[in-house]
């Protein structure tokens, strides 16, 4: 609720007919990758709507945002958000441990930067099954010769495996997601039995 341009309260409602990006895409054992992208596509523009409004999410993750039935994105848990002098003291877990475990530093500070580098290690991830760093060179390669998407962030995965994703511009991933994407994951191939992570 806006009030003078000011941030006062949120509204949160039941979502009828939903559940989170997570569960939505973990849970199949054949998944269309363009079903991923075409969500992704829109958490982006919504992300970009947010920022124009001087909203920052903070807490940005694929289990903070929900997918109905007619493929209708919607995002929760927005008290976890800043917003001008309102600051919030949450983070997503995965840019938590990004940042803090695998780059070793102390403090996150958010922005709309940590917000967009957010998604894109939740995009990450719905793909791989993992966080990004752990993903070897081979294995991406392989699967960006089927996605251009992934090719197209291919210097981007390189930035945040090496650890230099404070040097550049972090874009919105609507900007290289390429709609015509048309390929199936089988996720039997990519969960190894020591490091399953979801039920099929």
């Amino acid at each position: 609720i806006m009030e003078d341009g000011k941030l006062k309260a949120y509204i949160m409602t039941r979502v009828k007919n939903s559940m989170t990006l997570n569960d939505f895409f973990l849970r199949k054992r054949y998944i269309q990758v363009n079903d991923i992208l075409e969500a992704t596509f829109k958490v982006s523009l919504v992300l970009r709507e947010l920022h124009d409004n001087d909203i920052i999410c903070q807490d940005l993750s694929f289990d903070n945002i929900l997918i109905n039935s007619d493929g209708e994105i919607s995002f929760v848990d927005m008290d976890g958000c800043s917003h001008e002098r309102f600051y919030s003291p949450y983070v997503s877990g995965l840019l938590n441990h990004y940042v803090t475990k695998y780059c070793k530093k102390e403090s996150i500070v958010p922005n709309r930067k940590t917000d967009k580098l957010s998604l894109m290690l939740a995009f990450f991830q719905v793909i791989f099954l993992k966080e990004i760093q752990e993903v070897k060179e081979k294995e991406y390669k392989s699967l960006s010769s089927n996605v251009s998407t992934l090719e197209n962030l291919y210097s981007y995965r390189n930035l945040i495996i090496n650890k230099r994703i404070d040097s550049i511009f972090v874009p919105y991933l609507d900007e290289f997601i390429n709609l015509s994407d048309d390929y199936v994951i089988d996720r039997n191939k990519q969960v190894s039995v020591k490091t399953k992570i979801m039920s099929i």
